[in-house]
């Protein structure tokens, strides 16, 4: 099975993220001091302190959904009807193919899922989930590091979000739009959503990547699928 355009984008864009955590995690672990420009959005702590009861229309969304349980860290969510789950051969080859021509450390044991909907062809979204060890940094050390490495994109949102784990803990989320000549859609622009979580060890982040076409991404489903998470 060969895998979606834009499935290889959301893979390309947490290959990006994951580089960008293992610089700051390991300038931490040597104690250099990382003297980081103030980024160019605040981390504000979401209004909304309560997570809010999952509605009639999440629950539409997820009428007929599978669960997907996670291997590299305690959680599952459910991926509604019509989504794919891509081979992880597949997405081991085509990591494979970036290490030919980009230093990037050793990925392939910090993915748990790469999905996509299957039925938008070629302008399906697609998501991405990776279990990274935490190295002692909190949900705003991770996004502040992430931002400076995102930077050159252009306008980046992040907050701090209690609204989508049912505990009420935080999770925190990057949102940014990519110009199609960057990816290689030259009509196209990506949208892109990162959220983050901490599992319930407190050792590592679960981290979730959306992506898709700008015009035609779906963030109501988005959200019906991380609200839906449940952490062991």
């Amino acid at each position: 099975m060969q895998i979606p355009r834009a499935v290889a984008v959301a893979l390309s864009t947490i290959v990006l993220l994951i580089i960008g955590l293992s610089v700051y995690a390991v300038q931490q672990d040597r104690q250099i001091t990382l003297v980081t420009p103030a980024p160019t959005v605040a981390l504000p702590t979401a209004t909304q302190e309560t997570p809010t009861p999952i509605g009639y229309a999440t629950a539409e969304i997820l009428a007929n959904a599978t669960q997907f349980i996670g291997r590299r860290a305690g959680y599952s969510l459910l991926l509604p009807a019509g989504w794919a789950i891509v081979d992880p051969a597949e997405y081991s080859r085509y990591l494979e193919r970036i290490k030919r021509t980009v230093t990037v450390p050793d990925l392939q044991d910090k993915f748990d899922l790469l999905a996509y909907d299957a039925q938008n062809g070629e302008n399906s979204t697609s998501m991405a989930i990776a279990v990274v060890e935490r190295n002692g940094l909190g949900l705003n050390g991770y996004m502040t590091a992430i931002i400076e490495v995102l930077r050159p994109i252009g306008d980046i949102e992040a907050q701090i979000d209690h609204t989508l784990r049912a505990d009420g803990l935080p999770a925190g989320i990057i949102s940014y739009t990519t110009p199609g000549e960057q990816v290689g859609r030259n009509q196209e622009r990506i949208f892109t959503q990162q959220v983050v979580f901490i599992d319930n060890s407190g050792d590592n982040f679960i981290i979730i990547t959306f992506a898709g076409a700008a015009e035609q991404v779906d963030q109501t489903q988005w959200r019906a699928m991380l609200q839906s998470m449940t952490f062991e």
